[in-house]
């Protein structure tokens, strides 16, 4: 079968063209993206397809990332294909959101590549290869996947379509020499500090060695994996239909979900965590947890990344249901202090003489969780917890942070951020339990007085 035959195969197939006759193409100047774009083209009337290319400039490689943008845009004029430009620093974006040049890089193309393609009502084609989707087997099973991971690169992921899905990077190279294509190479390529190029270049050429033909060996060993997976989710989708006790509620019938063997049951709890996070920061983790749960009887609860709280309690597992923080302020005068907090505690504040201080810190010192200079603390306090644009200065820190971002530090959950108790004025906070006191509210050798804030036992337990 020709190179553009096994194009045509996928694209019948996957059915790449339904749903819209329009095709934005993301176009790297590479030999794959190159031929995609050239074969595309061609399609333009045979399939009754309007393709449109855009190149994005990561600002990575200086004058050859610019060398790249003026080849594709050259190559677009040239066969008659609309062209749009997208420049993003990828090196800041990275150091600014914490996350890896490569992983900065996919979210961000992605993102483009999806506004451009929302604005003209088009499906979006990348260039991944039947190499990239054996790299990305090789990466996943390093990382300890599942049968998912070994399935490659989906042809069709939602409105992201992927006609080189059956070639071979070589045969792109092929393509190219047999229209008279020119393109580009990108020098990052040969960098071994990625592990997609180790992979590319020392694993992939020891395997071709072994068995010239391993690619298209390996097209049949995906093909295989991907029909034991879609086996699995039709029965797992019946099974997690029947754990469902109440969808309104969140809630799953334990019992149905120990029942199930073992490479379904992950299967349905990954289902059942998906539905209850919006299939946000999931991993293999939960679901581990979640399983271990179930099979050892035991009632508790796990966090999700995103703060959701997933709970089993008798033969239930559940969703917690997360409160509003916004419409849950809770606010005392200090002198009224002694009262049960959301965290289940009760507070008291003592003020003591600082000669005196010693001796009852002392006496107190289990109970006691903070300790200010009470002539300093403002009369209109109160005893609360956070609101929106409240900051707090830690002691001998030298920093001044937004509650915020200091209860993101803490790892404090989503759920759990509006229980913390605090004393404030205004948005300025004087002292956070677990936390500490304030920088201008601290003691000193001008202390006179001192606030000692205790913690009580019971409603009953008063001490001033």
């Amino acid at each position: 079968m020709s190179i553009s035959n096994k194009i045509h195969s996928a694209i019948e197939e996957f059915g790449m063209f339904q749903g819209t006759n329009k095709i934005l193409v993301g176009v790297s100047g590479g030999s794959d993206s190159v031929c995609l774009l050239h074969f595309l083209n061609t399609c333009e009337k045979t399939h009754n397809v309007q393709v449109s290319a855009v190149h994005i400039n990561h600002c990575m490689r200086g004058s050859e990332a610019d060398r790249d943008e003026n080849f594709v845009r050259e190559f677009c004029q040239k066969i008659g294909v609309p062209f749009y430009l997208e420049k993003i620093d990828i090196p800041k974006i990275s150091s600014e959101t914490k996350t890896g040049i490569e992983e900065c890089g996919r979210n961000m193309r992605y993102r483009i590549f999806n506004n451009i393609a929302e604005k003209s009502e088009a499906k979006i084609a990348t260039a991944h290869t039947l190499s990239d989707s054996i790299e990305t087997v090789f990466l996943n099973m390093i990382r300890g996947c599942s049968i998912n991971g070994i399935c490659g690169i989906p042809a069709v992921r939602g409105k992201i379509i992927r006609p080189l899905i059956y070639i071979s990077k070589g045969e792109t190279e092929s393509y190219c020499r047999e229209y008279n294509l020119k393109y580009v190479y990108d020098s990052s390529n040969s960098c071994k500090d990625y592990n997609r190029n180790k992979i590319r270049l020392e694993i992939m050429p020891v395997l071709k060695r072994i068995n010239p033909s391993f690619e298209k060996c390996f097209k049949r060993f995906l093909g295989s994996v991907a029909e034991d997976k879609n086996y699995l989710e039709n029965i797992s989708e019946t099974a997690y239909k029947k754990t469902v006790i109440s969808s309104e509620k969140h809630e799953y019938n334990i019992e149905a979900i120990e029942k199930l063997p073992p490479s379904v049951k992950n299967r349905v709890i990954y289902k059942i965590l998906e539905n209850l996070s919006n299939k946000k920061n999931l991993e293999c983790k939960h679901v581990n947890l979640i399983s271990e749960m179930i099979s050892d009887n035991k009632n508790g609860c796990i966090t999700l990344r995103s703060g959701i709280q997933i709970c089993i309690s008798g033969n239930i597992l559940y969703k917690k249901s997360p409160q509003d923080e916004k419409s849950i302020k809770w606010e005392y005068k200090l002198k009224n202090i002694n009262f049960l907090t959301p965290l289940g505690i009760i507070f008291i504040i003592k003020v003591v003489k600082r000669e005196g201080f010693n001796v009852f810190k002392a006496k107190e010192k289990n109970n006691i969780v903070g300790m200010l200079d009470y002539d300093k603390i403002p009369k209109n306090s109160v005893f609360r917890n956070r609101r929106e644009k409240d900051v707090f200065t830690p002691i001998n820190r030298g920093v001044t942070k937004s509650i915020k971002k200091l209860f993101s530090e803490l790892k404090i959950s989503p759920n759990d951020r509006y229980k913390i108790p605090m004393i404030g004025v205004g948005n300025q906070i004087i002292w956070i339990y677990e936390v500490g006191g304030s920088e201008a509210f601290k003691i000193d050798e001008s202390t006179q007085n001192v606030a000692l804030i205790l913690k009580g036992e019971s409603i009953n337990d008063r001490r001033y």
